[in-house]
């Protein structure tokens, strides 16, 4: 999967992504709402570099189109009619909307390409994720058996205008 946004292009992971990647991943207070951090760099090599499956799940690459520089990722995994999605942005990068833009356009194409709601599950403690997860319409569900909050978006029944305003 490849689509821009105004400001991003999100792509697979080429090698050299890598550096930056590791950067922000391995930074233990960044990241200390997220899973998938700590590794070295051929651990995260044999995963971001492998055949894509999206049952799975699929790590993408957020690309500043501007400057080319890697700013975040995005993951997402197919289940069914649900696609979940995760998210990260580099900490130079942070508070700049840049994780708004990119799940906005996210959910556009989750949307045109038939699936019926997503997923996210965010720790009770991440506020700026708990805030971005409200800005976008998804609705509580429940806890999850790591306890972290379910939240759902469906998009169902929703103009393609009013899915996600953009």
């Amino acid at each position: 999967m490849e689509f821009t946004t105004i400001r991003c292009l999100i792509r697979p992971f080429f090698e050299s992504d890598l550096t930056d990647f590791i950067a922000y991943r391995n930074d233990m207070n960044w990241m200390r709402f997220q899973g998938f951090k700590g590794l070295n760099r051929e651990e995260y090599r044999a995963a971001l570099l492998s055949v894509p499956d999206e049952s799975h799940g699929v790590q993408l690459a957020v690309i500043h189109r501007e400057s080319g520089r890697l700013i975040g990722d995005l993951y997402y995994r197919t289940e069914g009619n649900a696609c979940w999605l995760g998210y990260t942005i580099a900490p130079d990068f942070a508070r700049q909307g840049y994780t708004t833009e990119v799940t906005q356009a996210f959910i556009r194409r989750c949307a045109s390409r038939g699936f019926g709601r997503v997923l996210a599950d965010v720790s009770p403690d991440n506020t700026a994720s708990l805030a971005l997860v409200h800005k976008l319409g998804f609705r509580y569900e429940a806890r999850t058996p790591e306890n972290d909050l379910l939240f759902c978006l469906s998009l169902s029944g929703l103009q393609e205008k009013e899915k996600i305003p953009y």
